[in-house]
């Protein structure tokens, strides 16, 4: 285990860039997302990626940190769930926020009440959070950008009104509503972290007090090798906050009682519940057990946003 990180350095690379695209279907909020400054698509809009189908297309002054919040109010009303595609445009120029979604040809007839409720609260969320003095309007478009409905801010609150009145009880999500709630995610990874690694400090990736690994005494001879690897493979990304935790622990219900190394994640409930959680820890664990732990025990954790232990891959 001492140097299983500095083995094979070139293909450990490619091998965790192949499993971070694949994750990144199941878990945008945790990886972070990434932008491209020299590719322009669709209308001269640069590309912003949660994965494949979950990408923010933007021109204008929008920064890393705010489209990853962006993300965080799309996967917070669901948009994301059961990877359907989840194609946003935002265009912010004189003072003037466009929140764009791209759709079907079946959307271009008609657009269902509930997506039109789901992103008039994306919509307001990013004007309330992040643009409060612009102006906003949400456009549902084809796929050049070219709009077939377009509702004003005072459509989009007369929208949430009409569908909340007629929804039932519980049946309408609502997504984080200011930048406080943000920090309090981030203050419970923190104290959920620290505590199920039993960690007294962190490992501040490239010096980003954003990006920590959590880690225990009996794998701190890892974790730089861990968290630079990580980096190369673009695991920590700007505008994101990703916290995971490392450590060791010995379990009679598992491997006979020997140790094992541990990694753990945490996860939304609704990815805790419908199965995407699972499937992301099962890649995650055969992914570093061929790659690096092949000679030891591994187990890969799923938590809640407090760290608190809810799946398990070993």
């Amino acid at each position: 285990m001492k140097d299983f990180f500095s083995r094979n350095y070139i293909s450990i690379l490619v091998g965790v860039l192949i499993v971070l695209g694949l994750l990144k279907y199941e878990i945008p909020e945790l990886i972070g997302s990434s932008s491209s400054e020299d590719s322009l698509q669709k209308g001269d809009f640069k590309v912003h990626n949660h994965s494949a189908i979950h990408s923010i297309y933007f021109k204008g002054d929008l920064t890393p940190k705010d489209l990853n919040a962006v993300g965080i109010y799309m996967d917070n009303v669901f948009l994301f769930k059961n990877n359907q595609p989840a194609i946003l445009g935002l265009s912010k120029e004189n003072g003037n926020l466009s929140v764009m979604r791209m759709t079907t040809a079946d959307f271009q007839k008609e657009v269902p009440e509930e997506q039109i409720y789901l992103y008039s609260q994306v919509a307001l969320s990013i004007k309330n959070n992040l643009y409060p003095d612009s102006k906003i309007n949400l456009q549902f478009t084809d796929d050049q950008w070219n709009p077939h409905l377009t509702l004003d801010e005072k459509q989009l609150n007369e929208k949430i009104n009409q569908y909340q009145a007629n929804a039932k009880p519980g049946s309408t999500p609502t997504i984080i509503q200011n930048a406080e709630e943000l920090k309090q995610i981030l203050e419970r990874w923190m104290q959920g972290a620290s505590n199920l690694a039993q960690a007294k400090y962190y490992f501040p990736v490239q010096e980003n007090d954003n990006w920590r690994i959590y880690y225990s005494d009996y794998v701190s001879e890892q974790v730089p090798s861990l968290a630079q690897v990580l980096f190369e493979a673009d695991f920590f990304l700007e505008g994101s906050s990703n916290f995971i935790a490392f450590y060791t622990q010995a379990d009679p219900e598992y491997f006979n009682g020997e140790a094992s190394y541990v990694v753990a994640f945490p996860f939304t409930e609704n990815q805790l519940n419908d199965g995407t959680a699972n499937k992301t820890l099962n890649v995650i664990k055969d992914f570093f057990k061929k790659g690096y732990f092949s000679e030891s025990n591994l187990m890969v954790v799923g938590t809640d946003y407090d760290f608190q232990p809810v799946l398990l891959s070993w």
